[in-house]
């Protein structure tokens, strides 16, 4: 039987206080960036959770962190704003037994507002279709990771000069080095309402950090790809109009071509 294992990514949070908040039902590395240095300790739940504290800033170097120190066949990313559904582990190691060949799946969760649409079908999916989903969403096949050496970016997402972008990244690295990724219907967890820790509204600089991880994921064809998305998506810019959206994002696309 594979095992499982839940890689978090926290930051300000309490060893002994987090774990319970996630309903964590199997072992789990915490990586939790605060004002300390590097100190390990061990909480003692219904099973081991390893915590870190780091002094280091930035989502992606804490994912790495915890991928470092990973030990089971499956690994699942979280976030501190994620509660887990009874029954999770089962969930996750009957889609890895449905799809042998899988290297990474994306499950569903469900959202304090709504509105999200959820996972319909089992399907694998290209960049495109990954790109609405984030990397807490994802079980990783934890050899297929390291024999490929994925890591996450540690220049976009919270915490970075970039604002978002590191699951998006990680999905096209495991594209790229042939790992197959899935979609699965099946809820693992329910996010909370917790303030973002990049969005910040739809500005200068939401725009010019997608232009610049646009230019990262499509190189030949990341203005195409921005325009569509500035005009599809201009109703929800409020007084930000499409136009001052798509020269910011010009101007992150240039950023990009001439380096991070």
């Amino acid at each position: 039987m594979e095992s499982v294992q839940v890689l978090v990514a926290a930051v300000e949070q309490e060893a002994a206080v987090l774990p319970r908040k996630m309903h964590l039902q199997t072992g789990a590395i915490v990586c939790n960036q605060c004002r300390f240095g590097a100190n390990s300790v061990r909480y003692s739940g219904a099973d081991s959770v390893t915590w870190g504290d780091f002094s280091a800033r930035g989502v992606g170097r804490n994912r790495n962190e915890a991928l470092r120190r990973a030990e089971a066949d499956i690994v699942l990313f979280a976030d501190q704003d994620l509660t887990y559904a009874d029954g999770y582990e089962k969930i996750v190691r009957e889609a890895f037994e449905r799809l042998p060949r899988a290297d990474v799946i994306i499950f569903d969760l469900t959202y304090p507002e709504g509105g999200r649409k959820p996972i319909r079908q089992i399907r694998r999916l290209g960049i495109l279709g990954c790109m609405r989903f984030g990397a807490a969403r994802v079980g990783a096949r934890l050899a297929s990771l390291r024999e490929k050496h994925i890591t996450f970016s540690t220049d976009f997402g919270g915490g970075t000069k970039y604002g978002s972008g590191e699951d998006s990244l990680f999905f096209r690295d495991c594209l790229r080095e042939g790992l197959r990724i899935y979609a699965y219907p099946a809820v693992i967890g329910h996010l909370r309402p917790e303030p973002s820790s990049w969005f910040t509204g739809y500005n200068e600089k939401y725009f010019f950090d997608k232009g610049v991880l646009w230019s990262q994921l499509f190189p030949h064809g990341g203005w195409a790809y921005g325009l569509a998305h500035c005009l599809k998506q201009r109703k929800r810019y409020g007084d930000f109009g499409w136009l001052p959206a798509w020269r910011a994002v010009c101007r992150g696309l240039r950023q990009g071509k001439r380096g991070l």
